[in-house]
């Protein structure tokens, strides 16, 4: 556990030193959310404030951000540079690096959540309701399975594409999960798409717990759908996975 807890620090100041994960991954949805906050925080949707969809839907962004955005484009980068290939070599085992990854991840999504909190609190006056521990393990089952997702597209992908391919799915997965649009406004052919996809489900989860006060019961659907999400990339990334 030691070699895991130092691999980890070593991952979360690798991230902190490049600026595009500074300002793209850990800035962006702060900077969506003050400038969103302020056009519309206040405004109210069936009695409730927008602010208090927004916080949710922002941190499941960061959370996408940092696993399909930074995680992905790392992995890549390494994987060219045959940086992944020597310290899979090392006396660490591979699970350890893999997971140190993830580790950092967490830690980077949990202090922008965070200070998404902070803000939509105290600054825009947002109501987070629900459950503690009920919002920690949606937080954990997403933040695993987009890491997943975000490990297995790169070490599948060609590194000179990798940025490209993971802003354009987290992107993706954001419009179409509820980030920025809310989904009764989608047409009936695009509604059905996003009803398969992670991103709407963990916008909801969240929206579900945060702002209405919901329990597990009313998530666990989302939850198991979320999760199977994490583990069929787990399967795509055991076969397609490569090192170099």
């Amino acid at each position: 556990m030691n070699a895991l807890l130092r691999q980890t620090i070593v991952e979360v100041k690798l991230q902190l030193r490049r600026r595009e994960v500074i300002v793209f991954t850990l800035l962006l949805p702060i900077l969506f959310l003050v400038f969103f906050g302020a056009l519309y925080g206040s405004r109210k949707e069936g009695g409730t404030m927008y602010i208090d969809y927004i916080v949710p839907g922002y941190a499941v962004f960061a959370i996408m951000s940092i696993a399909l955005g930074t995680l992905a484009s790392n992995i890549a980068f390494e994987r060219e540079y045959n940086i992944l290939k020597r310290l899979g070599g090392t006396p660490l085992p591979r699970v350890y690096l893999l997971a140190a990854k993830i580790v950092a991840g967490s830690v980077l999504a949990g202090g922008v959540i965070a200070i998404l909190i902070l803000f939509g609190v105290f600054v825009y006056g947002a109501h987070l309701r629900g459950d503690v521990l009920t919002s920690i393990l949606v937080l954990v089952v997403g933040v695993l399975s987009f890491a997943a997702m975000g490990i297995s597209l790169g070490g599948a992908v060609k590194p000179d594409s990798a940025v490209a391919i993971g802003s354009l799915v987290y992107l993706a997965l954001s419009f179409l999960g509820g980030v920025f649009i809310q989904l009764h406004d989608f047409p009936a052919g695009l509604l059905a798409v996003a009803k398969f996809l992670p991103s709407e489900h963990m916008v909801h989860a969240m929206q579900s717990i945060w702002t209405f006060g919901s329990g597990l019961d009313r998530v666990g659907g989302d939850l198991l759908i979320i999760a199977a999400w994490g583990a069929g990339a787990l399967l795509i990334g055991a076969r397609r996975f490569r090192w170099q």
